[in-house]
């Protein structure tokens, strides 16, 4: 929090309130006009990630850049935005700090409590007042974390982000009670280092006699047991850099003594430097630290840290945690809902199609046959049937053995004969009715696994998480991170649980008219339909519709985006490794991560000339080769653009996969499928590799954050 409210005062001082909108339930976004441009100042109290930090957007892009765009405007979220004050919101949050703070200026950032998560923003009318008429306490505390409004002459609470009943807390929270800090932990804070050497030799000696009183307890724990200040995250941080591997697990008395001094010499007394004397070039050279795999941040990257990288802003990294960790957080969700639904949905599509084929075996060649015979025997031998006789006698056509037909009672040969007849027209009738609706729940079947099969595909290390990711709750945010969750919220609207509560948009998708035409489960609405078709003697057209053409005829218009993606869609593109023989420009692969998008990619992105590869027999993405006409692409690029298309199907877990390619003028849409569903014809096969599909992708986003 020093860290932070340093950089704070340095980008937002002098800097004054234009608007105050609230995001969410958990989140403010202060538009401050500073001296160069309006900058955005977030201030989240969620449990989960509270924090303090600057953004260059506010909610729908409003507010960034010089100080030339529109003041103030209307956002998403909460009351507060736009220009005025009224109705309800009016004592809303945002309305009251909107009403108390607008166009107040702030002069100072402090940490009231050293050694405490909290930051108090103090505001006042003028840059030059050194008392505050108002300040906004954040209290970053876990599932404590809350945001206050305090008046500057007599520190009572003006507005706050919930109130808090004496039975709840030691310390109450509520509109017009004067403001008091929390109570601070029972250790205290380290005393700032003396300056005579004598006196620090003393100050380091009786460092390590405190965290060594019990040598039973792990690293962090001993220190967070002698002083305040300390997480188990940033002892470990510490230990790392002298050489203590693995310290959350390392009893302070295994530590070796010398290891416990260049722990006490190095970063323990650089961190008193900078968190406890706040010294002006400790805090002027600090730097924050990213880890290699970008799963750990440290707002102070200490001396001798190897694979570590420096970071020069604190704040935009712990932006960026966070967001990653409420982007996963997210992603997950809806990834669990989309399974669920998905999984429900495709089991009711199981039981209709077996319900559909066991209608289809009855009608089967072999009971045709067998009812035929019967019939006929019946018809020729009907003469020896006399009253009151309950079978009849015949002899096989084929063999000349005797068969004796069992009648029921009350019929004659002649009525058991036509009854069988009767019976076969029916079961040639159910199978004309029958096998359309099975071809058309085939079709829903494939199309209901391609969006399972996305699913189960984003996510770097999937629903579970990998091991860094669950034990250090997040991780550093990448683009692939984004680019799955936009792809998810694709998948999400179609599905129909698009909005953070589960709710849909209410558009008709083509998954919607699976549900409603699946009103019960096992798809007793589609048996009872077969059922009329069959009486009514009525045979279907087997008509359908596929996307917007009739008939499956009407060709979509190919290459209509211009040729690239649009910014909505988290359409993926690799460019393969260049080679001397080929054009000078250079190839581009675009993959499709879910039905829309392989539709938009197979159908709109797509050109005559260009390579369309895909996976056979399995869901998986719709991969373009984007190249010039009459360019020839070398083997090494086909076997490139074959790998991607492998590895982002369902057979990724293969050693090799066969993968079609085609040119696009060789694809057309599925007759009354979804989107992104399609018929190949002309296609060859090269074998792709999933694992080098992988590294692909793997170096891709190395690349990327990189350049971040």
């Amino acid at each position: 929090m020093v860290l932070v409210a340093q950089e704070m005062k340095e980008q937002l001082i002098p800097g004054r309130v234009e608007n105050v909108i609230q995001q969410d339930d958990f989140s403010l976004l202060f538009q401050m006009r500073c001296v160069d441009a309006f900058t955005w100042l977030l201030v989240c109290w969620q449990p989960e990630a509270a924090r303090v930090c600057l953004q260059k957007d506010g909610p729908n892009g409003i507010g960034g850049g010089d100080k030339k765009k529109k003041r103030g405007g209307r956002g998403g979220g909460g009351g507060g935005g736009g220009g005025g004050i009224s109705g309800s919101a009016l004592y809303s949050l945002p309305g009251q700090l909107k009403g108390f703070l607008q166009l107040k200026t702030l002069i100072n950032v402090v940490i009231p409590l050293p050694g405490e998560r909290i930051v108090v923003f103090e505001f006042a009318d003028r840059l030059t007042d050194t008392t505050p008429t108002h300040k906004f306490v954040v209290e970053i505390m876990g599932r404590r974390s809350n945001v206050m409004l305090v008046d500057g002459n007599d520190d009572s609470v003006l507005a706050c982000g919930y109130q808090v009943s004496p039975s709840k807390s030691v310390r109450s929270v509520s509109i017009g009670q004067r403001y008091t800090l929390p109570p601070p932990l029972t250790a205290p804070m380290p005393p700032p280092l003396p300056e005579d050497p004598e006196a620090l030799r003393a100050y380091e000696t009786e460092f390590l006699r405190r965290i060594t009183l019990v040598p039973s307890y792990p690293l962090p724990k001993a220190l967070i047991s002698a002083y305040r200040g300390f997480s188990p995250q940033l002892v470990e941080t510490m230990a790392a850099a002298v050489g203590v591997n693995e310290a959350g697990t390392t009893l302070v008395g295994k530590v070796a003594p010398e290891a416990l001094e260049r722990l006490v010499r190095g970063p323990l007394n650089h961190w008193v430097k900078v968190v406890v004397m706040r010294d002006a070039r400790a805090l002027a050279d600090n730097k924050g630290g990213l880890n290699a795999d970008r799963t750990r941040y440290t707002p102070i990257l200490f001396d001798s840290q190897v694979g570590w990288r420096p970071v020069p802003s604190v704040l935009a990294l712990i932006e960026g945690y966070y967001t990653a960790y409420l982007e996963r957080q997210e992603l997950r969700d809806l990834q669990r809902k989309g399974l669920s639904r998905v999984q429900a949905v495709l089991q009711r599509l199981q039981r209709t199609r077996q319900e559909f084929q066991r209608q289809l075996d009855a009608a089967a060649e072999e009971q045709v046959a067998k009812l035929q015979t019967k019939a006929d025997l019946l018809t020729t031998y009907a003469y020896s049937w006399k009253e009151g006789d309950a079978e009849c006698v015949c002899l096989d056509f084929d063999t000349g053995a005797e068969v004796r037909i069992p009648l029921k009672p009350g019929n004659s040969a002649a009525d058991e004969a036509q009854a069988a007849y009767n019976r076969i027209r029916k079961l040639k009738r159910s199978v004309d009715a029958v096998l359309p609706l099975l071809q058309k729940i085939d079709l829903k079947v494939a199309y209901v696994e391609e969006l399972e099969s996305s699913i189960q595909q984003l996510g770097d290390e999937g629903i579970a998480g990998s091991a860094a990711a669950d034990r250090y709750g997040m991780s550093i945010r990448s683009r692939t991170l984004t680019q799955d969750l936009t792809v998810m919220r694709e998948i999400a609207e179609e599905l129909g649980i698009d909005g953070p509560g589960g709710s849909g948009s209410g558009t008709t998708t083509f998954f919607s008219t699976i549900l409603n035409r699946l009103s019960l489960p096992g798809g007793e609405g589609q048996q009872e339909n077969v059922a009329k078709k069959t009486k009514g003697n009525k045979k279907p057209t087997g008509r359908g519709k596929a996307g917007s053409s009739k008939g499956g005829k009407a060709k979509a218009k190919r290459g209509g985006s211009g040729g690239n993606a649009p910014a909505s869609m988290a359409i993926q593109s690799f460019r393969p490794p260049a080679l001397s023989d080929e054009s000078s420009t250079p190839l581009k692969i675009y993959v499709g991560r879910n039905s829309k998008q392989n539709d938009y990619v197979t159908f709109t992105l797509a050109r005559d000339h260009e390579l369309w590869f895909h996976a056979q027999g399995v869901p998986g993405a719709h991969c373009l080769m984007r190249c010039d006409p009459g360019v020839e692409v070398s083997d090494a690029n086909m076997q490139f653009a074959a790998d991607l298309a492998a590895y982002f199907s369902k057979a990724r877990g293969a050693g090799q996969v066969p993968v079609l390619w085609t040119s696009p003028k060789n694809l057309k849409r599925v007759v009354g499928g979804g989107p992104g569903m399609v018929q190949v014809s002309k296609e060859k096969v090269l074998w792709g590799r999933p694992s080098e599909g992988e590294q692909i992708v793997r170096k891709q986003e190395e690349d990327d954050n990189d350049n971040s």
